[in-house]
């Protein structure tokens, strides 16, 4: 699975990997390419507070979608 734009990945679970080597995973809550930031929503656990982490892209190392994806809208067709 490949992506062209961070538009496709709103929402979607990743694991971001800075220049650093630092892994930071949550979900995409948003990004803005002008000011080239993404604001990543991330828990400590399931029932805890939402925190959001602010990381300029260009510090970005790599960016992996992790399971479970989002739900795919498939075409089917009818056939009498």
């Amino acid at each position: 699975m490949s992506f062209q734009t961070l538009e496709q990945i709103i929402n979607l679970k990743v694991r971001i990997t800075n220049l650093l080597d630092q892994i930071i995973v949550g979900h995409i809550y948003t990004y803005s390419s002008s000011n080239e930031i993404i604001i990543l929503k991330t828990t400590d656990n399931k029932e805890g507070p939402s925190t959001f982490r602010i990381i300029n892209t260009s510090f970005i190392k790599s960016i992996q979608v992790l399971p479970p994806f989002g739900k795919k809208t498939y075409l089917v067709r009818k056939t009498t």
